[in-house]
Parts: structure tokens; sequence; C-alpha cells
């Protein structure tokens, strides 16, 4: 029996609406250069927020799609994580990975997490909305400034930051456990290094 499709936005629990405005929002940011007319006061109701945004994004020329919706599209297979062994996970995350550069966008700050821990991330977080080409930093896209200082940040950036962490707050600074950001395939070279295990 055929699935019936969701429209985009219909269903969707409050919290992961509200992730895909702002996302959506973050998206237009730059493009519409006053930040007073993403103000979405004079729409209630967040179904309409989204909506208004969406075609905004249209209008722009940027795919207004969730990136999970986007890959499926392409035939990439995303089961959630606890549903695949260790091997195939690991499989499925870097068919992800590969996806996601021919698509521009391009994952960095991703040593911190195990295979699972960030195919999970990805899959019940950030492609749920859309997502822009370029470098998709993964401790910014968490919104947690503590693991870039404590695991990518140099001495200047952590020096930076220093103030925002009173009272010796600043996380210490440690060497991630994974090592597959070296790995990734980035914007200046899109199929990986030489050393990529696919």
């Amino acid at each position: 029996m055929a699935r019936e499709r969701v429209p985009p936005g219909r269903g969707l629990p409050e919290r992961e609406r509200m992730r895909r405005i702002e996302r959506m929002k973050q998206l237009l940011a730059p493009l519409v250069g006053n930040p007073e007319f993403l103000d979405l006061g004079g729409l209630a109701r967040p179904e309409d927020q989204e909506a208004f945004l969406r075609r905004l994004l249209s209008l722009e020329g940027l795919d207004p799609r969730p990136m999970i919706e986007r890959l499926q599209s392409a035939g990439i297979g995303l089961p959630p994580a606890e549903a695949v062994d260790d091997a195939e996970l690991h499989a499925n995350l870097w068919e992800v990975i590969r996806a996601l550069a021919s698509l521009g966008v391009f994952l960095a700050g991703t040593d911190h997490l195990s295979d699972r821990s960030l195919y999970a991330l990805l899959r019940e977080d950030i492609l749920r909305a859309p997502v822009p080409e370029g470098l998709l930093d993964i401790p910014g896209a968490g919104g947690d400034p503590a693991l870039r200082l404590r695991y990518y940040a140099g001495d200047d950036e952590r020096a930076c930051r220093e103030g925002d962490f009173p009272e010796g707050g600043m996380p210490p600074r440690e060497s991630p456990p994974y090592s597959r950001d070296r790995r990734l395939p980035a914007p200046w070279c899109p199929s990986g290094l030489p050393e990529d295990p696919w």
C-alpha cells in the first residue's frame, strides 16, 4: 500500500516547525538585508509563517524543502539510527555525506561525534530543515559554542571568547575522540581526499 505523501509543514510537531522557520530565516537573512523584513509578528499561526518563508525562498531561487526531503528524493535512504547495525550505519552516514557534498553542503566539526551520534543528529535535527550551500559547522548548527571551544577553536578564538565564560567557565581544550573531518569532502575538493574510505 502506497503511503500518502504529507505536504511540507503538515502534521509537524511544533518544535520541529519552529526549527524549520528559524533555519529559513537564517537562509534569507543575508539576502533581504533588513532583518526587520523577516519579522513575522503579523502572521499569528506558525503554519502561515512557514508558508510565507517558503514563498520567499522560492522567489530567491533557493530550495525551501527540508534537506532530508531532498536527499530522499535523490534516493538516499535514511533509516533511524537505532534500526541499523554499526556497519550499515557507517555506510549510510558516508552516503549522506557524499550526497550533501553533491548538493554543495560540506560538513565540518564532526570529530567530537561517533558515527551513530552524527548520523542521528543529521537525521533527527539538522536535515529536517532547509540547509544552505556551503560549510555546515556541526558545533554551530547544534547551537553549543562550548563544543567549538572545547574541540576545535585555536588560541585566538578562545582568547576572544574568554569574556563569554566568566569565572573560569571556559571549557578546557580537548582532542576530539574521532578523526573524520580530515576525510570529509570540502568545497575545494568535493570528491574528498585520497584516503577517503569510499
